[in-house]
């Protein structure tokens, strides 16, 4: 898991801004979990609950990068929920605790729309 997160920071900062100046985020507030980057216009994929990422939830797929990076987004709306949705989206990636067993990283959209 070490691993991961150190890929997965060094992917964040090569595409995507960590400015935090207008950072308002409204998911996880009770959770004291930090925004560690920001997306502007990735471009992803929405996919459906299966076993290979999480079973029961929706995903988000960030595409844009040179590895693909999946988001368990908290607001993601009922009409985006469709799996195989070719999206461009904005949001706020949030942190993750040493003790958490996770199958996507918790992410709050501010922009969606299909691509």
């Amino acid at each position: 898991m070490k691993s991961l997160i150190v890929f997965f920071v060094g992917i964040t900062l090569m595409c995507c801004s960590n400015s935090d100046e207008s950072i308002n985020p409204t998911c996880y507030k009770d959770e004291n979990r930090k925004v560690i980057a920001t997306f502007e216009n990735a471009k992803g994929k929405i996919i459906g609950p299966n076993s290979q990422t999480c079973s029961k939830l929706f995903t988000l797929e960030d595409e844009s990068g040179k590895y693909t990076l999946t988001f368990s987004p908290c607001n993601l709306t009922e009409e985006f929920k469709e799996d195989g949705l070719d999206v461009v989206f904005s949001g706020y990636l949030f942190e993750t605790f040493e003790v958490e067993n996770i199958c996507a990283f918790p992410f709050e959209l501010t922009k969606i729309k299909v691509e």
